[in-house]
């Protein structure tokens, strides 16, 4: 078998790959959402800030015959990332384009 690592997966076997033949996979991550500031403004849809920290990871592995046959990873080691919306109309401001969009 070729070094899969320099080949990539299509260079398996069709055999190797058919469903039932082997085994793998996995993701792994954890993520926070939080959401700040002001209840009744985040409520009514006035303004709305959303902080994202955490970390995420995924693995690909194909196990054949208890033997590794092709493995890949990603992941991210510091997620930090801060959303704000803000809406001057408040619950009144997606009213108008939900209107227009159905004629």
């Amino acid at each position: 078998m070729p070094h899969l690592s320099a080949v990539g997966i299509s260079a398996l076997p069709a055999q190797a790959v058919a469903p039932g033949q082997g085994r793998g996979g996995g993701q792994q991550s954890h993520v926070d959402h939080k959401r700040v500031g002001s209840f009744w403004l985040d409520f009514l849809d006035f303004r709305r800030r959303t902080i994202t920290s955490g970390w995420r990871f995924k693995m690909l592995m194909l196990v054949v015959d208890d033997r590794v046959v092709y493995k890949i990873w990603s992941g991210q080691p510091d997620i930090s990332e801060v959303q704000s919306t803000t809406n001057p109309l408040g619950p009144l401001q997606g009213f108008g384009e939900s209107a227009l969009g159905r004629f």
